[in-house]
């Protein structure tokens, strides 16, 4: 049985996390590691891909991955901060919140160098979902002027952005 070429350009169509551990919809194969669907890529007229192309095991997703961000929030140590984080999971803000205590911020408030201990919450989203995010940490926020900064995902595993659509959908 000789080995099976796949071809050069290929589509991943978009399966959610149950999927891929099941092996619907996409292959992996053995000798490069590369996840891949049986479908061709449609070129535009400047030759560019109109899909995402592959993603390898390790990790380097394809496609627009500017649709994810991290928000980085502190909140008071302890029931606020996991209030926040329980509170954007439960209502479809957040795929994940992570918690980080024991955080020590130092910074300018009202003419003076403050220094707190806090808790830093990394919230995983969808870009489309951070105005609702934001609005939402705000009413539920105990400081003033609470700390909400969003990075865009340039990369990330494919499975874990798959998973993370997933629990972003409306479903």
């Amino acid at each position: 049985m000789g080995m099976r070429q796949e071809p050069d350009r290929l589509r991943v169509r978009p399966v959610g996390a149950r999927a891929m551990r099941m092996g619907r919809g996409i292959r992996r194969t053995r000798a490069t590691g590369l996840y891949y669907a049986k479908h061709e890529i449609k070129h535009t007229k400047d030759k560019r891909a109109t899909g995402p192309v592959r993603c390898d095991s390790q990790g380097t997703g394809s496609g627009s991955m500017s649709e994810f961000l991290v928000v980085f929030i502190t909140a008071a140590p302890g029931e606020e901060a996991q209030r926040l984080a329980e509170a954007l999971v439960r209502e479809k803000l957040a795929a994940c919140v992570n918690r980080i205590p024991g955080v020590e911020s130092t910074y300018a408030w009202e003419g003076r160098i403050e220094r707190d201990a806090e808790d830093l919450l990394v919230v995983k989203t969808r870009s489309d979902l951070f105005d609702r995010l934001k609005a939402r940490v705000e009413a539920l926020h105990g400081y003033d002027v609470p700390e909400i900064i969003a990075l865009p995902v340039t990369d990330g595993s494919a499975g874990y952005l798959e998973w993370m659509r997933a629990c972003l959908s409306g479903d």
